[in-house]
């Protein structure tokens, strides 16, 4: 599974907090279901689902994201209307 640039990414959100809350409701997008009955009980993306996101914007599941590329992906979802 590949993971995030999390510095990079702390860093960029820390400097530009305005960001802050697209990120935030972009992961929550990506959460497991039923995140709260297995270990580690965070909201993180499932991995098989995660990698699956990583190969069609990518087209390769072992390239991380770019920071730019994960606050593209938040703002982008931000606009959908439709939510889970």
């Amino acid at each position: 599974m590949t993971r995030f640039r999390i510095p990079g990414l702390l860093r960029y959100v820390l400097g530009h907090p305005r960001w802050a809350p697209a990120l935030a409701r972009a992961l929550w997008r990506l959460r497991r279901i039923g995140w709260w009955r297995r270990p580690p009980y965070l909201p993180i993306p499932y991995a098989p689902y995660w990698d699956f996101r990583t190969v069609t914007a990518n087209g390769n599941s072992d390239k991380a994201p770019t920071v730019r590329e994960v606050l593209d992906a938040a703002r982008w979802s931000v606009r959908q209307s439709v939510g889970r």
